[in-house]
């Protein structure tokens, strides 16, 4: 990736920490791992970078591109929620290659917590995911804000309904992804407000997990609508339902390290996921 050989790698390594007195590496048999200060050592040198990238930006929006209105080829490292991505950037992405043909994105999918880590680890130059977000430091757009429904089994009691009242779901079983994910401390919010139960004997890792647990009765979760007009519109083991009186949605967000200052590209992708979300809903 830094287009240089592993020892003179370590050696810049081992002549910094000379420099600063305290080992920044630990070394094992299997590889490194930081230590504490060199934990505190790459947060100062990241913000360093993004302050060194926003000098460029700088540079970039008054040179001969800007002047002539080209579209400059960069490729941004982009981290999606499981739980949207699949089900949205392919109509973005087509939007964009008319919009931006010099943006490549380089997608990876996350939790919800993964990906602000990864964020404000450098991993990642920008996020779509939901809100909120945990920790300091990181600056959202909100793209669109999307409808969930409650998706269960075909033959489940409540199905029959056009729309689902709250009271309607007590002691109901609730169906949920990981803690990384902000889907799942919604459903704890919906436990707690109705009175139904969260599972405790599944935790599902995927929406499509989710969908098969509904499919055979084993509990109601919360389907977000871009993945329920994808996926359970086609699988005639289960429905989605409104929550009645009550409106449950969610707000998307792109985000980045405040420490960047404003990536050029966020709005044309802020423009493209809401009109790739208007797309892909009914």
């Amino acid at each position: 990736m830094l287009g240089m050989g592993q020892p003179a790698l370590s050696a810049q390594v081992s002549a910094l920490e000379a420099q600063l007195g305290v080992p920044l590496l630990e070394r094992r048999s299997t590889g490194v791992i930081p230590t504490a200060e060199g934990r505190a050592v790459a947060a100062i040198a990241r913000e360093a970078i993004d302050a060194v990238q926003r000098i460029v930006e700088r540079g970039r929006a008054a040179g001969p591109e800007a002047r002539t209105g080209q579209q400059r080829y960069v490729i941004l490292r982009m981290g999606v929620s499981a739980s949207v991505g699949p089900y949205l950037l392919p109509y973005a992405s087509s939007i964009l290659r008319e919009r931006a043909p010099g943006l490549q994105l380089v997608v990876r999918e996350g939790t919800t917590d993964g990906l602000a880590d990864g964020l404000r680890d450098g991993q990642y130059d920008m996020i779509l995911t939901q809100l909120p977000l945990r920790g300091p430091g990181l600056v959202s757009l909100a793209v669109f804000e999307e409808p969930i429904l409650l998706m269960m089994s075909v033959d489940h009691d409540l199905a029959s309904e056009e729309s689902i009242w709250p009271e309607r779901l007590k002691d109901e079983t609730i169906l949920t992804l990981g803690p990384g994910f902000a889907l799942s401390r919604q459903a704890e919010r919906l436990v707690g407000d109705t009175g139904a139960v969260l599972s405790d004997t599944y935790e599902g890792s995927s929406m499509d997990a989710l969908r098969m647990m509904c499919a055979v009765g084993q509990g109601i979760a919360l389907a977000p609508m871009l993945y329920a007009m994808s996926e359970v519109r086609t699988d005639a083991r289960v429905v989605t339902r409104p929550l009645a009186g009550k409106r449950l949605s969610r707000t998307l967000a792109l985000t980045w390290r405040k420490t960047q200052g404003t990536p050029p590209e966020a709005a044309v992708l802020a423009s493209a996921l809401t009109k790739a979300a208007q797309q892909a809903r009914p």
